[in-house]
């Protein structure tokens, strides 16, 4: 993975992975990091700090509303390139 992270391929999925795991090992720094690794690539999941209760245990709430915030707002974009995507006939 390591390999195919240097190589340019973006894994957002296995980055929030390693900052949930992070998390539940108490490294706030390093969850946070790979966190907004994952953020960065592209993850995307509404409901990701509500089903991960972690979040509300390791990370202040300023820092856990910014990136909800972030995740937010790329859900909100990505929705709103599907709703101007052409619609097959």
């Amino acid at each position: 993975l390591e390999h195919m992270r240097k190589g340019g391929v973006r894994l957002p999925a296995l980055d929030y992975h390693n900052a949930v795991l992070c998390a539940l090992e108490g490294e706030r720094e390093s969850s946070l990091r790979w966190l907004d690794l994952a953020l960065d690539a592209g993850f995307a999941d509404a409901m990701a700090f509500r089903r991960e209760l972690v979040w509300q245990h390791i990370v202040d709430t300023e820092a856990l509303a910014t990136r909800t915030q972030r995740m937010q707002s790329r859900l909100a974009s990505e929705r709103l390139r599907i709703e101007a995507a052409e619609r097959a006939p």
